[in-house]
């Protein structure tokens, strides 16, 4: 992260806390707590009943976290009524249990959830579904999440963005999930910045999708976000504004990366047993489940992703792979493999 620029994280803590349960929580509270890097959590505090399969104690769950620094994801919960949802989050306002104001909620792509949310003045973010929605997300005054996860649409919204000349102060950039080696080089955020640019971006507009503008959708620009007087003195150096390369990371002043080489100390981190044996495929794996089968000869036409390490794009590849007894086999001189995948998404685990 802080190769990558990063000083600060938020945290969506439920997938955490449903693998790993309190004890694995404190875990990287405590890990976390050894470097400069900060972290806040967001708490879904009202959402629907899908929750439950998320974190099957939810109440424990908020009140574990209460005490944290917590940011309110206000989920729109379509089985209250309009008055009932704004009575509940009248409630937590006054209540003010949230270490942060003002509440930051999510809405999904809902017309209805983006108009309660408006209307109530509160800051609210969703993902991209559709350009119809995300321009009216934008319009409303709030904030459009965007990651290399959404590379096919994000031509698609930008050229609309700039033809329209809709103001970018809602657009934010996510991290996701696309790939972890990418993101432990601190590589990933760079290369979104880049793909943005390309796409027709002022450089400068660019970078404040990822300072000022999350800050502000988060309510904590009053502490970063920007360089300005009584604000944390976290700083990015950039190389340059095409590649946007990190020279150095700033954090409370003092230097914790430069020139390729990091000036904190560091310690090899030593997983718990639980932390490592989470998942349990009852089936069992083995190579069979592996296996595509076939009635076709000796050659079968496939259909294959292919990788292109210079493009986040990839491209459908076909080609003909051999068939001996029924099963397809893979072409290693080619470099096409079989690929299998496990799952683990938000609201369940499937194979």
């Amino acid at each position: 992260a802080l190769s990558g620029g990063v000083t600060t994280i938020v945290l969506f803590p439920a997938p955490l806390y449903r693998l790993f349960r309190k004890e694995g929580i404190r875990f990287f509270e405590e890990e976390l707590s050894n470097t400069p890097v900060r972290f806040y959590y967001m708490v879904p505090l009202i959402t629907d009943e899908k929750l439950s399969t998320i974190v099957p104690d939810h109440e424990t769950f908020v009140e574990f976290l209460l005490n944290k620094k917590v940011l309110g994801v206000l989920g729109f919960s379509k089985s209250l009524s309009e008055l009932d949802f704004k009575n509940v989050i009248n409630q937590y306002i006054s209540d003010s249990i949230l270490s942060e104001k003002p509440i930051g909620g999510f809405a999904p792509p809902d017309e209805k959830a983006i108009d309660v949310f408006s209307s109530l003045g509160l800051r609210f973010f969703t993902y991209i579904r559709s350009e119809k929605s995300a321009m009216k997300v934008l319009r409303n005054g709030g904030y459009l999440v965007l990651s290399l996860l959404d590379h096919w649409k994000l031509k698609e919204i930008t050229e609309t963005i700039t033809k329209n000349k809709i103001s970018t102060d809602g657009i934010v950039l996510s991290t996701g999930l696309l790939d972890m080696r990418e993101l432990s080089r601190g590589k990933h955020l760079s290369n979104l910045l880049s793909y943005i640019v390309e796409l027709g971006i002022d450089p400068v507009e660019a970078i404040r999708f990822l300072t000022v503008n999350p800050a502000r959708m988060l309510g904590i620009e009053n502490k970063i976000g920007s360089i300005a007087p009584g604000k944390l003195a976290d700083v990015v150096v950039l190389k340059d504004l095409t590649k946007f390369e990190v020279y150095a990371t700033i954090v409370d002043g003092n230097i914790v990366f430069s020139d390729n080489e990091f000036h904190i100390s560091s310690k090899i981190i030593s997983y718990p047993k639980y932390l490592t044996e989470t998942i349990s495929y009852l089936r069992g794996l083995n190579s069979e489940l592996l296996q595509v089968n076939t009635s076709s000869g000796n050659n079968v036409k496939v259909r294959a992703i292919k990788v292109n390490n210079e493009n986040i794009d990839t491209e459908e590849e076909i080609t003909l792979l051999s068939v001996v007894n029924g099963k397809v086999m893979c072409n290693i001189t080619d470099d096409i493999l079989y690929l299998s995948l496990v799952d683990l998404s938000l609201i369940h685990i499937s194979e």
